[in-house]
């Protein structure tokens, strides 16, 4: 026997794709949404299933000006996902921190797009995976540049991105209050000051806007989320601050970074310091916090501190063992949801700030988008975005309330839209029940009016007896009594031969 290689070898070689219908509908599926952009793609099976042929496969039918990007298993966390990332998009981020690095990571793809090209990034055993991964995996997809429907609906780009953009800032309500209170206290120099609120609230967004907000000579130092220890908010400080402090005791670091505040404010500037995701924050750096706090000259605070975080950072702060630092807040506020008009508004304010030129979501698609969403801005640009998204693939025009509907089973809202189209059917059956009483009553009222005009005697003229049509009418209802007791009488009769 002759043979030019192995033919059952246990290796996902393209050329021995098995191309039989399904395999062939599976890999047309994956090209298709690979052109189309249409992020995540998952293919799971048992083991042995050739999954990894499939892959192979792909990666050998895709266009030449793809950039791929392959992970045999999933890494260990998000920072390594990352880093491996920038290594193979060969980026040399500006921070270590996962707000700038995926920032980094999207700049580069938005030039791998303009040029042409586009980039797949292929992970197996996804069965792996963790959470911390998944969560990294689902920022990497919220990467977009829009033109896949920005286009279509004349938008000059996306309108509801997921992103704390400064210029989407929603400038109404509890944001509007609390930007405002922001800004007077930083000037006036109050110290700690804490804003909490619910996942997805738009606290991000906040403190975005407060930083393009406030004044040129203000130095803003800003973390994502909280260091894990003091020591690592100290030595953070002494960076941005550019100190090399002489001797590594806290008591001598916060002296050399008090001279650095002090030698700031001497010079006209103002330093602020933003602490995101405040809700994860640990007792130690919590203490160095309230230390930092203490550094002030006269009643001037000379660094101004705000912590950003979800309400469990409320619950937190009713601890006995932090009722020193809770008594230092110079001021708390919480952000609720916003209310049914406020999310009207804010859905067309993103739509306007996009550049929107007409109406794009029909009433009824926003009505339920509003009812569905709970006031909540991250949850109500998800909605929106993935209902433009359906609409353009379906080549329609509008956002209707079959595309909302569509876009609410894929984001796990189905059941809230599908309650809200039947509490509308019964409002509008309510309705329709009261309508037709009314002209029901309308009519019996206009019926009696006429009778009795036709009844009453002219005018001057003594009133006749009553005529044979009244005693008919009477006879009639006498009639329909006796046949009413009767109906009941045999009603009766029939039960007590039953028992």
């Amino acid at each position: 026997m002759s043979l030019e290689s192995l033919p059952f070898e246990n290796l996902p070689d393209p050329a021995y794709f098995f191309d039989l219908d399904y395999y062939r509908y599976l890999l047309g599926r994956m090209m298709e949404s690979q052109w189309a952009g249409r992020s995540i793609m998952i293919v799971a099976g048992p083991s042995g299933s050739e999954k990894a042929a499939f892959t192979e496969k792909l990666m050998a039918s895709v266009s030449e000006n793809t950039r791929i990007i392959w992970l045999a298993v999933p890494p260990a966390s998000s920072d390594k996902l990352l880093l491996f990332l920038t290594q193979e998009l060969h980026i040399s981020p500006e921070s270590p921190d996962r707000t700038f690095v995926l920032r980094d990571i999207k700049e580069y793809v938005l030039k791998l797009h303009n040029e042409g090209n586009r980039c797949l990034v292929i992970m197996e055993e996804a069965h792996k995976i963790s959470e911390d991964v998944l969560e990294c995996v689902r920022l990497l997809n919220n990467l977009e540049q829009g033109s896949m429907y920005t286009n279509h609906f004349a938008l000059q780009n996306m309108p509801f991105e997921n992103v704390a953009d400064p210029a989407c800032f929603f400038n109404q309500g509890d944001y509007s209050r609390v930007l405002s209170r922001m800004i007077d206290s930083l000037s006036a120099g109050k110290g700690l000051m804490v804003v909490a609120g619910p996942i997805g609230a738009g606290k991000t967004t906040l403190s975005q806007k407060l930083i393009v907000s406030v004044p040129e000579q203000t130095r803003i130092i800003w973390l994502g989320e909280p260091p894990e220890t003091s020591e690592e908010l100290l030595l953070f400080l002494t960076q941005e601050l550019h100190i090399s402090p002489q001797l590594p005791g806290r008591v001598f670091v916060l002296k050399d970074i008090k001279e650095s505040l002090l030698k700031l404010l001497n010079e006209g500037n103002r330093c602020l310091l933003i602490i995101d995701e405040v809700h994860k924050i640990s007792d130690d750096v919590l203490e160095c916090v309230r230390l930092l706090n203490n550094l002030e000259q006269g009643s001037f605070k000379l660094i101004q501190i705000l912590l950003v975080g979800q309400d469990d950072f409320l619950v937190k702060l009713n601890r006995p063992n932090l009722e020193s630092f809770k008594q230092r807040i110079a001021w708390l506020e919480s952000i609720g949801q916003m209310t049914p008009l406020q999310t009207y508004e804010y859905i067309l304010h993103r739509l306007k700030v996009a550049g929107s030129q007409s109406s794009i979501f029909t009433d009824d698609a926003l009505e339920t988008v509003i009812y569905a969403a709970r006031g909540t801005p991250r949850l109500i640009n998800t909605f929106c975005d993935r209902a433009l998204r359906i609409s353009y693939e379906a080549n329609k025009t509008i956002v209707d309330l079959d595309s909302v509907r569509q876009a609410a089973d894929e984001i796990g809202l189905g059941g809230e839209v599908f309650l809200r189209l039947v509490n509308r059917r019964g409002e509008e059956a309510q309705q329709n029940v009261a309508l037709q009483a009314s002209s029901l009553k309308d009519n019996a009222d206009t019926v009696e009016s006429d009778t009795r005009r036709m009844e009453s005697p002219p005018v001057g003229k003594v009133q006749s007896a009553p005529t044979h049509q009244d005693k008919s009418s009477w006879l009639f209802t006498i009639l329909l009594l006796l046949g009413s007791l009767l109906l009941l009488a045999a009603s009766l009769l029939f039960y007590t031969e039953s028992m």
